[in-house]
């Protein structure tokens, strides 16, 4: 059985076993973390449904993983050549670590393997590029140049 402290918000009790604040306490719903010596709110993680304080929900299993947007680009061709993305819509998103800090013809077949199954499907192997342009990781068709979609690193989502 876990030892409580007294709270200083209430004069709690103990019921059948089960340590109660009494009606009303700030501190109820809360837990005591022995580590701070501090009454702490816990959260439910969505995923797992473990709970979880909030100093620690950042560094467990299922902490929120940092993502970079996937666009669905659509292009026009300009008459001098090159293309101007006319619009673009999010159609999904990849963890960050999928995505490699530097192009190399290793790096761009992992990419585009790991992309394949959800956004690329109807795009076989040996059709496309990629391109960094500093902003965007462009996956176009190989051919035409033709922007197909982009991950876009230049802004993080969590």
């Amino acid at each position: 059985m876990a030892i409580h402290p007294k709270c200083n918000q209430c004069a709690p009790s103990t019921v059948n076993g089960v340590f109660i604040h009494e009606r009303g306490c700030p501190n109820d719903h809360k837990q005591w973390d022995a580590t701070i010596s501090k009454w702490v709110t816990m959260h439910e993680c969505p995923e797992c449904g473990s709970h979880h304080s909030e100093a620690e929900a950042a560094s467990v299993c299922c902490a929120p993983v940092p993502t970079y947007r996937v666009l669905s680009i659509d292009a026009w061709r300009e008459a001098e050549g090159g293309w101007t993305w006319n619009n673009w819509h999010c159609v999904g998103t990849v963890p960050r670590d999928i995505v490699p800090g530097r192009l190399t013809t290793q790096s761009i077949r992992r990419l585009l393997n790991e992309l394949r199954n959800e956004f690329l499907s109807a795009q076989s192997a040996g059709q496309l590029a990629v391109e960094d342009d500093g902003y965007n990781i462009v996956i176009m068709m190989k051919g035409t140049r033709m922007p197909v979609y982009a991950i876009e690193y230049g802004s993080v989502e969590s």
